[in-house]
């Protein structure tokens, strides 16, 4: 309404009536007094709805998100953290449908650190907007002290447990790195309850730290860090 310079949004489904009143002034029965503007839809941006992480077994983490509103998302990374401050991306993921629905997402980190684990999703956008989920935390895994990595940085590529008070029997082995890939695995036996260990390693390990996963007889897992300079 140019004469009283208010605007009236429209009812697109049904009709909408607007009252108005005439008067011997020019600006109230001019023909240009009222007229509709167009403007340019702008999409809500994705919403997160939620997320959980949740630990699996020992060795794996389970973290599950859900937006709204899902539209003109490039991706997400899914980031952890070991204090809560400092995160990396160890995940990315693509939008399922970008439809302005909601969607699940669920990941499995199969190499979470051995301490608390805190876990955020980011979403980025194709108009370079940027989106953040709230953060959660995992507890961390009580240490074990039966079984140790001694020394550790281990030398000469040689990995050795000192392993006290542990029933003799059997052990396997998984040596991952530290995105959870397979590095090595194996076996060795125990026959007394205090013993040391030299694990045998079919390759030569790179600089960093690995998550060393053993089992014992029993179907107990045992986690130990391994660091490699």
């Amino acid at each position: 309404d140019n004469f009283l310079s208010t605007r009236t949004p429209l009812n697109v489904s049904d009709s909408t009536i607007i009252g108005f009143n005439i008067a011997n002034i020019s600006g109230s029965y001019a023909p240009d007094r009222f007229y509709i503007v167009f403007k340019t839809f702008q999409a809500l941006p994705v919403k997160f709805a939620g997320i959980i992480a949740w630990r699996n077994n020992q060795n794996s983490i389970n973290v599950n998100w859900k937006v709204q509103n899902e539209s003109d998302v490039d991706h997400y990374e899914l980031e952890r953290s070991a204090n809560g401050l400092n995160f990396e991306t160890i995940q990315q993921q693509l939008p399922l449908n970008n439809n302005y629905g909601s969607v699940n997402y669920n990941y499995d980190d199969n190499a979470p650190l051995m301490k608390e684990n805190y876990y955020r999703v980011k979403a980025l956008c194709t108009n370079q907007q940027l989106f953040l989920s709230k953060t959660v935390m995992v507890n961390r895994i009580e240490s074990i002290s039966q079984i140790q990595v001694i020394p550790n940085p281990i030398t000469n590529q040689t990995i050795q447990l000192s392993c006290v008070n542990l029933s003799s029997g059997i052990y396997s082995f998984e040596l991952r790195n530290s995105i959870g890939q397979m590095v090595n695995e194996g076996s060795f036996p125990l026959f007394t309850i205090s013993q040391k260990v030299k694990l045998p390693i079919q390759k030569r390990l790179s600089s960093g730290v690995y998550n060393l996963i053993i089992m014992t007889p029993d179907q107990e897992r045992k986690y130990l860090q391994v660091i490699v300079h």
